[in-house]
């Protein structure tokens, strides 16, 4: 492929994502969660510092409890939305992102109006854990909003992150923290009805829609069906179908569907019940 059908490609890829609505739910979702972190991590040394006194050293080592919460705190959001997908699919992954924000929005206004110390410390580290855990759950539902553009929504997506930390710094220069904080809080909480309205082909939504495919093999099964023969997937199937078409037909994608079953079969849950019993789990081991 020459240099200037690649970048064919890949404008075609990123307007195909871009004028996804998913997509900009999601990029306002980040920006409500990666955009606080960003935001706290510039301020939140500075108001330990100045409303409770505390020494510089002191501030900057409190502040960086919200920090260390990303240690598990993210990771712990995308695992908990992959378990409620297992669940409910998509409408899971929803669910817990909406009420993930409305909670990161209540514990940022709260936080904004504790005078103890102690009790500040305990919220920052609460709401931290939560609006990190709302940036896992985001990305966790980016690979369904276009899989054939995953790449571009993930980089519209991500560019969420840093929108929100500009406006928010902005909101935390120019008035008090106390507003500020409200201001914030405010805003995630109002964003936190975005979930509710993502519509995506296939899966079922909190108010609408149906599920009609399981697993990540399913969701790509249109890609791959639509793919030519130039694709390394579809010369896969072609050659082991025997047939020389340009496109993929019936036939190839039954194959598809028959490999994803197999793949199912043999998965972790299958694995989980050939284990249920001490003798079974020790031959599976």
């Amino acid at each position: 492929m020459n240099l200037s059908k690649m970048v064919s490609a890949a404008t075609n890829s990123f307007r195909s994502g871009a004028v996804n609505i998913d997509t900009w739910f999601l990029f306002i979702a980040y920006a409500c969660s990666f955009g606080v972190e960003l935001t706290m991590n510039n301020a939140a040394a500075l108001y330990f510092n100045e409303i409770f006194g505390q020494s510089v050293e002191s501030a900057a080592a409190i502040a960086s409890i919200f920090d260390f919460m990303n240690l598990f705190a993210r990771g712990l959001g995308g695992f908990s939305s992959d378990k409620l997908d297992d669940k409910l699919g998509l409408r899971g992954r929803l669910v817990f992102q909406t009420i993930f924000m409305a909670m990161s929005g209540a514990l940022i206004i709260i936080f904004g109006r504790v005078s103890d110390l102690a009790g500040a410390i305990a919220l920052m580290s609460i709401f931290s854990v939560l609006v990190q855990a709302a940036e896992g759950s985001t990305y966790a539902i980016v690979p369904y909003a276009d899989p054939q553009n995953a790449g571009s929504v993930s980089g519209i997506v991500g560019a969420g992150g840093n929108v929100g930390a500009v406006v928010f710094g902005f909101i935390f220069r120019n008035m008090s923290y106390t507003q500020s904080f409200e201001i914030v809080g405010a805003v995630v909480m109002g964003m936190c009805i975005l979930p509710l309205f993502i519509t995506i082909k296939g899966h079922k939504g909190i108010f609408c829609g149906k599920d009609t495919r399981t697993t990540v093999d399913q969701i790509n099964l249109d890609m791959y069906a639509n793919q030519n023969k130039d694709s390394v997937f579809g010369n896969q199937v072609v050659h082991d179908a025997g047939e020389g078409s340009d496109a993929l037909g019936a036939d190839e994608v039954n194959i598809i569907q028959t490999r994803t079953r197999r793949k199912r079969a043999s998965g972790v849950r299958d694995w989980k019940r050939r284990c249920r019993t001490k003798r079974a789990a020790e031959r599976c081991v």
